[in-house]
Formats: C-alpha cells, structure tokens, sequence
C-alpha cells in the first residue's frame, strides 16, 4: 500500500495495525478488504473506523462481515453515512444477551438486504442508528419490532425517513411506534438545500396531521442549518435534518437522529413567536452534543443569540434568565441532580461564550469555537484533555492556543469568574446597591442574603456580576421590595436586566433609567408606581423587554419608545394613560407581545402594525385602524 512506505499519519497508524489483527484471525475478511481500492490512497478516519468495526463484527460474523463488504458501496471510499451503518450494526450483533445473538444476526443480516440499503444516504444511516437504538442494542424488544409487518417485509428509502423516529418515540411513548409504523397518519414536509460545507441536505419536518400548505417552521428550519453551518465552517454530522412534532417532550429536544418538539412549538398550530429561537437551539444541537451540560447547552445557545442577530438584528446579548441557584458553573458540577442543576447549565454556559466573543471579537471566537467543535469529533493526543466529551480542559485549550498573553489573559479572566467564581471587584457599584438597599426598604426584604455583608456583590440575592465585578443583573422580582426607585440605580451603568416587577414600589419612574444604554430588560409591572412615563427610556435601544404594566401612571405614550426597534414584549396595560397612541410605535417590527389595554383610557387610532402583532389585546381598546 503506497501510503504506508509514504508515511503514516493517526488514522493509517490504526488501520494497519487493525489489518494486521483482521489477516491474523479472520483472512477470508482480509482478502475481501484488501480487494478494495481506497485502501491503496490512503485511510482517513472515516475508513479507519469502518475497519475497526468490521473487525469487531468479524469476531462475532464472520459471513455478516463479509456480507457488509460485499455491498456495491464499499468498493469506494468509505462515507460518513456508511460509516455510521457498519458502526450501529456491529454495535447490534454485540447483544448482551447471549442466547439471542443467533437470532439477532440473522435480523441484522436482513437489514443490509433491505431495499434502502441498497445504496447509503444520511436517511438510510440514521434509520440503522435508530433500530440499534430501539431499547437496548440486540434486545427482545429490537427482535420484536424486525417481526413488525411494515419492518419485515423490507424498508425503502420513503420508509428509512421514518424509521429514523421510531428509538426516540419508542422511549418516551411507544404506543406511537405502531402509528408511526402504519404510516397513514404520518405526514412528511420536505425541502432540499445546497450548504456550502455539507452539499444537498435533505429537511423534513414530519407531523400527525395533514398540512397542506408548507408552515413557516421550514424556512426557519433552512435559516437554522445555514446560519449554523456557515459559523461552524464544518459540515452538518448529517445530511438529513428532521423536525418531528410530537407531544411525549414538553418543549424540544435533540434526539440524535432528529429533533423532536411539542405541537406547541409548532406553527401550523398555532402562533408561536419563539419558532425561530426554540428551531436555532435544537438546530444547534447538531453541533453541540455528547458533552458537559453547560458546553452542550451554552454552544447551542451560543448559536440561538448569534443566528438571531443575524436574522433580525437582536442584540448579542444572552436569551435566559439569570440563574439563582448558582453563582458558577462549579458548583453546578458538584451539585446534585434536580432543581435548577440543568437550567443553569444553559445559563451560565451561555453567559460565558458570550462573554469570551465579546472580548475576544468575532473572528477570534469563532475560530475558538470551531476548534472546541473539532475536539469533540475526534481526540487530539498530543493534547492534555481526555476524550472527546467537552470539558473546562478543552475550552481551556480551545480559546488559549496559539493566542497571544493578552487574549489568554482574558480567557482566563472569564472562566474564572464564570466557572470558578474569581471576580473583580468595584467599589462604585458596591456603593451603588448599598444605597439601593437602603432607600428600598432592604431589612423587610423577602430574601436579602449576604446584602452588606463582606461576601462580594456578586454572591449578594438578585444581584449577577461580570468578570470586571460590574452589576450586570439585578432580580429583586417579588421580594417585598418597596419605596421610591433611587436615581442611584443609574449608576450601575453595566446593568443588563433590571427586574423589580411585582413588589411594592411608589413614586416615578426615574428619568435616569434612560442612562442605562446596556439594558435589555427592564420589568417595574405589578406596582404602585405613579406620573409619567420618562422619554428618556426611549433611548435603551437594546432592551428587548419592556414592562410597566400594572402600576398607576398617567399621561400619554412618549413617542420616543418607538426608537426601541429590538422589543419583543411590551407592556403598559392597566395604567391610567391617556391620550393618543403614537404613530412611532408602527417602527416596532420585532414585537411578539404587545399590551395596551387593561384601566388605560387612549384615543385615536391604531399605528399599522399593531394589531398585526402576534400576542395583542388592541382590540380591547375599541379603536380604528389609522
């Protein structure tokens, strides 16, 4: 073979010793292998993965081995997809279960004669993924599902697609299996796009009722696999891409072979504005997978916050909540399982991703992050992390290397203060909460743990800091805050989110609010607070969420909130506001939920837009179209 006297990288090194071991044990498979061509150009890994488990399912059959190797398809290069089928069969032979493993070959062996096996597309692998998946690999129940009329009589290409469902549906709600597998009430949504990196992919979105006309769930499908392929700059692990409604998962999640989302989710249901975001994160799974929580999570995320900026021009800012059950990712490590341990793996991963592309810049993390995606598709010995499962080492690795002092400074700045806790400390901030605390009535607080106490601010209730020990988050929401809101507030000019909704403040709403340039959102609904609106608050073009409802303000709408064009909800129900509604608020594109209504008396007419908005009571207010 040329390329041995030429030099042997990682992967030949394995397949000539696994070639060695095949002629040693098994030489009528050794002369089968050798008789194809892409082994005298080279074996990339692919191919050296395809060698080691054709050698492991020798051991087991050797006539199966042989079978496999007979196939049109193995006479070129070994492909991604045909790799996963000589992967998930050889897993399936290895059954547990000794006294069934006869009995299992012979299934598997049918399997490869199966019409959709007559050639190899990412289907056809991804419905072999789910059969060895169904249970446990070479189970009764496997055996019991190939005696299944519409299995046995032999799957084609159409069926694969759907066969490709049957482990994840199988896990959370068997009784559908038999549904999926009649197939009647079973409705596929198909679309073909070329990518860049991973050529034609097919997209199915896939249903329990008929939809006639194509849902906007596929365009926000084929938005998802672009954006993401494109800053990955590494092909899509498939190229068949499935989004299956179906009511066993309570929102989304990654199955492997497909995503799977409740009807809800779905908008030939009915309107959900959060389409696009809920289809970027499961999307993002097809990267990020087979890791830490808060790596496989914080990407995903990572990947929503970036493909939404990029679509519509929302703000690179982070998408959920603060988490206040933990302070770092280390200690969600070493909690245990429940509470929030998992919803603050999203958080706080994406807080710090997030936090490393703004410091770094664009090009430098994307870079970063392509590299953490290579190390968890194949491991790197000359590193020091182990495995491919991300980890704080390949992070580590992954945003330091070949960086200069200053950029590795950074990024260890930032993990350490969101993965260890190591954070900076400002004085004017601290200055700034202790004032907070003490005009808003913080002794009578529901929770004010470690307020004025030594610990830093950052572990103070409600309050979140950055690397810099800036206050970047404040949730005081339904604590028994009460008092006039400081203009002290507009001090801590890093704050992102201020949340002091359902308490019991009183007085105005500050006009030094509006100094906040880095706010995204803002919430004082559910309180007593009185006079106008400040047409300063027009001036926080980043905040995304806007709530004063439910308080007793007066005067009219200021026509400056029109400039707020990155608002998704908006709220300024049930106040005394009079006057009419400004023609500045039609600018307001981005809006998904609007309010108006409620104790407030407008006149006029509706700005165009608004009753077009997704999630509105305008109708409540009585008012004609202008």
């Amino acid at each position: 073979m040329p390329w041995v006297a030429d030099g042997v990288d990682i992967s030949e090194s394995r397949a000539t010793e696994l070639l060695v071991t095949i002629a040693w044990r098994y030489p009528d498979v050794f002369e089968a292998l050798m008789k194809k061509p892409w082994l005298l150009d080279g074996v990339p890994s692919y191919e050296s993965t395809a060698i080691y488990e054709i050698r492991w399912m020798a051991h087991t059959s050797p006539n199966l081995a042989s079978r496999i190797l007979a196939k049109s398809w193995m006479d070129d290069g070994i492909t991604r997809d045909e790799t996963i089928v000589i992967d998930r069969m050889s897993s399936t032979i290895r059954a547990e279960n000794e006294s069934l493993q006869s009995e299992v070959i012979r299934q598997v062996t049918e399997i490869l004669d199966m019409p959709f096996l007559d050639s190899v597309e990412s289907p056809d692998a991804m419905a072999v993924r789910s059969l060895e998946s169904f249970e446990d690999a070479g189970s009764a129940e496997f055996l019991e599902l190939m005696t299944h009329p519409a299995v046995s009589d032999g799957i084609d290409d159409e069926e694969a697609k759907i066969i490709t469902l049957m482990a994840g549906t199988n896990k959370y709600k068997p009784e559908l299996v038999s549904v999926l597998l009649d197939g009647s009430s079973v409705f596929k949504e198909e679309r073909i796009v070329n990518l860049p990196h991973s050529g034609k992919v097919l997209l199915a979105i896939i249903r329990f009722h008929d939809r006639v006309t194509p849902s906007p769930n596929m365009d926000y499908l084929e938005y998802v696999v672009r954006h993401h392929e494109g800053f990955m700059g590494e092909p899509l692990p498939t190229n068949y891409v499935v989004w299956y409604f179906v009511d066993y998962v309570s929102s989304g999640h990654h199955a492997g072979t497909h995503i799977a989302s409740n009807p809800e989710r779905d908008p030939a249901i009915g309107e959900y504005w959060r389409a696009p975001r809920h289809a970027a994160h499961e999307g993002g799974h097809y990267y990020w997978r087979a890791s830490e929580a808060w790596i496989s999570e914080g990407g995903a995320d990572m990947l929503v916050i970036l493909s939404e900026n990029a679509r519509v021009g929302r703000p690179l800012v982070h998408n959920r909540e603060q988490c206040t059950s933990f302070n770092t990712i280390s200690e969600i490590a070493d909690a245990e399982a429940g509470g929030d341990k998992y919803s603050c793996s999203y958080r706080l991963g994406q807080r710090l991703f997030l936090d490393l592309y703004h410091a770094l810049g664009k090009a430098a993390f994307q870079r970063a992050f392509r590299n953490l995606y290579s190390m968890r598709l194949r491991d790197d010995p000359t590193d020091d992390c182990e495995g491919t499962e991300l980890a704080l080492c390949h992070v580590e690795m992954a945003f330091k290397s070949g960086t200069s002092e200053e950029t590795a400074a950074k990024v260890d700045k930032l993990i350490g203060h969101w993965y260890y806790g190591r954070t900076g400390s400002h004085d004017g901030d601290r200055a700034g909460l202790v004032a907070l605390y003490h005009e808003m009535n913080g002794p009578n607080w529901t929770n004010s743990a470690n307020w004025l106490s030594d610990a830093h601010i950052g572990e103070w209730y409600g309050v979140t800091t950055d690397a810099d020990g800036r206050v970047i988050e404040l949730d005081l929401e339904d604590n028994g805050v009460s008092g006039p809101i400081p203009p002290q507030l507009a001090s801590l000019v890093n704050l992102r989110e201020l949340l002091l909704g359902y308490n019991r403040l009183r007085g105005q709403v500050p006009a030094e609010l509006g100094g906040l340039a880095s706010l995204t959102k803002l919430e004082l609904n559910n309180n007593d607070l009185v006079g106008e609106i400040p047409s300063s608050l027009g001036n926080l073009t980043n905040l995304t969420w806007l709530r004063i409802d439910d308080n007793e303000l007066t005067g009219a709408i200021p026509s400056t909130l029109g400039s707020l064009s990155n608002l998704t909800r908006f709220n300024l129900d049930d106040n005394r506001l009079t006057g009419a509604i400004p023609d500045s608020l039609s600018n307001l594109a981005a809006l998904r939920h609007l309010r108006l209504a409620g104790d407030n008396q407008l006149t006029g007419c509706l700005p165009a837009g608004l009753p077009n908005v997704a999630n509105n009571d305008v109708a409540h207010l009585g008012l004609p179209s202008c």
